[in-house]
């Protein structure tokens, strides 16, 4: 949010609402995209972006909490990313969008965390409802998919002993 400052002109505020509304739209999207639930006729595209668009503009862009959604948008894209198969996308991109997303504000961080969560949770069930024997393999994809989460729980668990002691 450098180019909003408290000083700033009125064009700068809605340059950053713009970028932020752009980031949370395209996060959004590549998300459902990413979820192979890509809309196929122009109906469902107008249907899909009437969804979103509430959800891209809301009342955080108009009170300018930019930090928080440009984060929201950073932490979305990941999650997408982490359904990719190739490496440089899962390993590299991914924590390092995860990583702008803890610089930019820490508690979408945390919240998104629990996406790849609940699938693992899911995943588990199923493989003991099935009785078959790859939960090693889900504990070690889950491990190297809540990598860039982890990266960034050091980080906040760094951040909180300031945090008190500026509290008090």
């Amino acid at each position: 949010a450098v180019i909003a400052m408290p000083e700033a002109a009125p064009w700068s505020i809605l340059v950053m609402n713009g970028l932020t509304v752009l980031l949370i739209g395209m996060g959004l999207l590549f998300l459902i995209r990413r979820c192979g639930n890509e809309p196929k006729t122009p109906e469902q595209r107008y249907y899909l972006y009437t969804i979103l668009m509430p959800l891209a503009m809301n009342v955080f862009v108009i009170l300018g909490y930019w930090g928080f959604l440009i984060s929201t948008g950073l932490c979305l894209i990941a999650v997408a990313v982490l359904k990719d198969d190739r490496f440089v996308w899962r390993r590299i991109v991914a924590p390092v969008l995860i990583l702008l997303g803890f610089w930019a504000h820490p508690v979408p961080v945390m919240l998104t965390a629990l996406i790849p969560m609940a699938g693992y949770a899911r995943a588990i069930f199923e493989v003991r409802r099935s009785k078959r024997d790859t939960a090693k393999m889900l504990t070690a994809a889950f491990a190297a998919d809540m990598l860039p989460w982890c990266l960034a729980g050091v980080l906040i668990a760094r951040f909180i002993p300031n945090l008190f002691a500026h509290a008090g």
